[in-house]
């Protein structure tokens, strides 16, 4: 806000009223004493002419008199106000008083001047002129003194004096001096409402300034308990993850070392149901941590060029098994006037199929469930793909169907129970397909199937299209065995990565923290490093950073990848701003782990 206008509307009682004061003594002591001096000195000429015009014979003496006496009387004043304005105002205001001895002080000059005969009649005029801006009671007070003290002059004049008055002339002079004065003083009151119009409006816009600063204040405190709620919550998520994923790691990885030996039927599907259950588990934390994302709006896509009809031959085909253990029938049909080659974020596509077609298989006993996609619109290289995924389950009511896209609802709370779920699906897949500029909605009835339509818009790839990014990347093996540094303090994490690693022909050195994975590096030589993040004495950021200081001098460079149980937003952008050259959440993927240093060593291979 403007300097200026801020001190206009200043809402603070003590401050407004020291402001208040602050302007009513510079009125009084500066402002008005300064006019005085000034008014009195064109008095004085006034009286000059009026000598030299007005009488036969000029006497400089009334002119001198009148001057010297004008000028004590406005430095008294002044002098007297600046002393005593402040000490008097309980009882008095000192500058009123001095606008009224003013009049006293013009018919005297009046008096000088020739009294009944003085041309400078008018002076008694100007009192009440100057008070328009006040109020109409303070206009017609001033006109009664100003009346008061002329017949006061003439009867002193004629009874003290003795002089001859003519007494119509001087009553003509009173009825016109009163008249005057009160049409002026009735003036006042038209002031005075405008006056009191702008002080009601600007009493208005205090009050609205001050409840927009207390609705200021109120919205600050509300956005700082947000943040504190919302930077607590970000907390809890990410020692839940952590807290959580790393156990899972140790579950999820020997039950695949497992699985990878001699065992028996029982024992073989025993340990499918552990790795199933795990990754239930997981996939019930990585939505929560995708719900997290999507709100702090660190969510974002990645358009690549794919080919649709053979990334949903894909896509169904890994469903596939769920729905012939049902025995229901999954089709997918594609229109012909779609275009197959596409630019866009297929994985979040996929990711919505999946929350939908897996909702539809996980509520249909018996029947079908269809997805369909057709041409919606095309503009030049952009299309609206609208999508529907449609089967013949259970349905939704329809006093239910908004709130299913909720997060953590489901169409009741039995669903829940009896198919599972944490109802954060719906809420993921509306937040995708939003960002892919579509929406997502629902047509249902009860025990007569549900049927989710949902648009997207993506570009028409003119080039043959690149092979889209896979959820899980084939397995690729390191094209020779290396010297792998592991800084791990989990004994169990310790063991499985040990395993995975020694499998594929590596040999490992474990470390329990940075410090020991610095003095590891002094030494002997490695060809890569797995970083965990959090870990006594040193963490993994502390480790690295050291490591990359040391090889500013050396010119070596060693590939570092954050093997971590830290899945937040940021967290992967936080290893690789902090010198590391990959990232592997935990549970660590063997698949995906592989991959990760894959394409580290062949960045490295490249660059160097």
């Amino acid at each position: 806000m403007d300097h200026a206008l801020e001190s206009r509307f200043l809402l603070d009682p003590e401050t407004t009223a020291h402001e208040k004061r602050a302007r009513e003594r510079y009125f009084h002591v500066v402002e008005i004493p300064r006019l005085r001096i000034l008014g009195m000195a064109i008095l004085t000429i006034l009286v000059v002419f009026h000598e030299v015009f007005s009488t036969e014979g000029t006497n400089w003496q009334v002119p001198i008199t009148v001057g010297a006496a004008l000028l004590v009387y406005a430095l008294a004043s002044w002098v007297l106000l600046a002393l005593y304005f402040e000490k008097a105002k309980p009882f008095v205001n000192l500058g009123t008083v001095f606008l009224a001895l003013d009049i006293p002080a013009f018919v005297w000059v009046i008096y000088e001047t020739g009294a009944d005969k003085s041309w400078l009649l008018f002076l008694l005029y100007i009192r009440v002129a100057d008070q328009t801006h006040t109020t109409f009671k303070r206009a017609l007070a001033f006109s009664h003194i100003v009346v008061a003290s002329y017949l006061l002059l003439i009867l002193y004049v004629a009874f003290v004096e003795h002089r001859p008055i003519s007494w119509p002339a001087e009553v003509f002079k009173l009825l016109i001096l009163y008249g005057a004065n009160l049409y002026v003083s009735v003036t006042a009151r038209t002031a005075e409402r405008m006056r009191a119009r702008m002080v009601a409006a600007i009493r208005f816009a205090r009050e609205m300034v001050s409840k927009l600063q207390i609705q200021s204040r109120e919205l600050d405190e509300a956005r700082q308990q947000a943040e504190v709620s919302n930077r607590t919550k970000t907390e809890f998520l990410a020692n839940m993850s952590h807290e959580i994923r790393t156990p899972m790691n140790g579950i999820m990885g020997m039950t695949t070392l497992l699985l990878d030996t001699e065992l028996n039927p029982d024992q073989r599907e025993s340990l499918m149901l552990v790795r199933s259950s795990a990754e239930s588990l997981l996939r019930v934390i990585n939505d929560i941590l995708d719900v997290s994302k999507i709100e702090a709006g660190r969510m974002t896509l990645e358009p690549v060029p794919f080919k649709l009809r053979g990334q949903l031959e894909h896509f169904i085909r890994t469903l596939a098994f769920r729905a012939d253990e049902k025995g229901l029938t999954l089709r997918c049909d594609v229109t012909p006037d779609v275009p197959d080659r596409l630019v866009g974020d297929w994985m979040r596509l996929q990711q919505v199929l999946i929350n939908l077609v897996g909702n539809a298989l996980k509520f249909t006993e018996e029947g079908r469930v269809i997805v369909t996609v057709d041409m919606e619109e095309r503009t030049g290289d952009d299309v609206r793909l609208h999508i529907t995924v449609a089967d013949t389950g259970i349905g939704v009511p329809k006093d239910r169907q908004a709130a299913i896209f909720e997060a953590f609802t489901q169409a009741d709370g039995s669903t829940a129970r009896s198919h599972g779920g944490t109802g954060l699906g719906l809420t993921i897949s509306r937040r995708f397909v939003e960002m892919m500029g579509g929406r997502l909605w629902l047509e249902s009835l009860p025990q007569r199937g549900s049927t989710f339509h949902f648009t997207v818009r993506l570009a028409v790839d003119a080039q043959p299209a690149e092979p889209p990014r896979l959820a899980l990347p084939a397995r690729r093996h390191a094209p020779a065995p290396m010297k792998i540094l592991l800084a791990e303090d989990n004994r169990v994490n310790q063991f499985l990565t040990v395993r995975l690693l020694e499998k594929e022909g590596h040999r490992v050195e474990v470390v329990l923290n940075g410090r020991a994975a610095l003095a590891a590096l002094d030494q002997d030589r490695f060809d890569l490093a797995l970083m965990d993040l959090q870990m006594p004495e040193m963490d993994g950021f502390e480790t690295t950073a050291i490591i990359r200081e040391r090889e500013r001098a050396s010119g070596a460079h060693l590939p570092i990848i954050a093997l971590t149980a830290n899945a937040m937003v940021g967290d992967a952008e936080r290893c690789l701003e902090a010198g590391m050259d990959g990232y592997v959440s935990k549970p660590v993927d063997v698949r995906r782990l592989f991959a990760e240093i894959s394409r580290v060593q062949s960045a490295l291979h490249a660059q160097f």
